[in-house]
């Protein structure tokens, strides 16, 4: 049986207690999807743009994870919503486990263990199976790049994702449905006409999602850089204007 598997009688209480219309929220812009990618490695991890924030989604004790560069903190969901900033994830039943989506097999096991950590780590549903991420504090105007990963590696039937804004895309958990196989991953870009943008998950099964990040494409180079690249530029001018005050002496 599978460990964290939805009982019937949590389903029936849940569904007593009434149920969130998540298909009523505005989704705000349209998020235009790229095809669903297989886990392959680090370089999955996208690094455009300036990192807006990463999370690590998992249960009681879930921990912080680098990898390619970018930091996911670890977020642990339980209940009816959880508020991290300005990142909110509400359902009827949020369920997170720590470490129920790993496996001791290939080709997980091949993965370095920063990703390792990431993907063994996950958030379920309780019935019925959807929630709601929101992203509030967007700049309107702006170009953002979301990304999603769904992977269960237990060797447990395959359990698709679909995330929704607008547009749809859907991600294998474990197409193989074998111990060690390796789920998908979905990058999104959308320019925010709003200050807030809503992506709604929802599955025949069991909804998975084991991490998030939201990219800002649009965003000014930091000041300390920018201050660089000016200097950079007034040393390149003044090289310039010493030349060519020598070749005019010369001359």
């Amino acid at each position: 049986m599978k460990t964290h598997a939805i009982t019937t009688s949590i389903r029936r209480s849940i569904l007593a207690g009434g149920i969130l219309d998540l298909a009523s929220v505005s989704h705000a812009a349209t998020v235009t999807w790229g095809a669903a990618q297989n886990i392959t490695g680090d370089s999955d991890v996208s690094t455009a743009g300036t990192l807006v924030a990463a999370f690590n989604l998992g249960g009681t004790g879930v921990g912080n994870t680098t990898v390619n560069g970018t930091t996911f903190t670890g977020l642990a969901l339980s209940g009816t919503g959880v508020t991290s900033g300005n990142f909110t994830f509400a359902s009827p039943g949020l369920i997170g486990f720590s470490g129920g989506g790993g496996s001791v097999v290939a080709p997980f096991i091949n993965l370095s263990a920063s990703y390792q950590t990431m993907l063994s780590s996950l958030v379920g549903t309780l019935s019925p199976t959807t929630f709601s991420l929101t992203m509030n504090g967007l700049s309107v105007g702006a170009s953002y790049q979301v990304q999603l990963w769904s992977n269960d590696s237990n060797g447990f039937t395959n359990s698709p994702l679909t995330a929704t804004a607008g547009n749809s895309i859907a991600l294998n958990s474990n197409a193989s449905g074998v111990a060690g196989g390796l789920g998908q991953y979905g990058i999104g870009t959308f320019t925010a006409d709003a200050a807030s943008e809503v992506i709604t998950f929802s599955t025949g099964n069991q909804a998975l999602l084991n991490g998030v990040q939201l990219r800002n494409l649009s965003a000014v180079p930091e000041p300390g850089s920018a201050l660089a690249g000016m200097l950079a530029l007034g040393v390149c001018l003044s090289g310039v204007v010493k030349r060519s005050r020598r070749q005019t002496v010369e001359a």
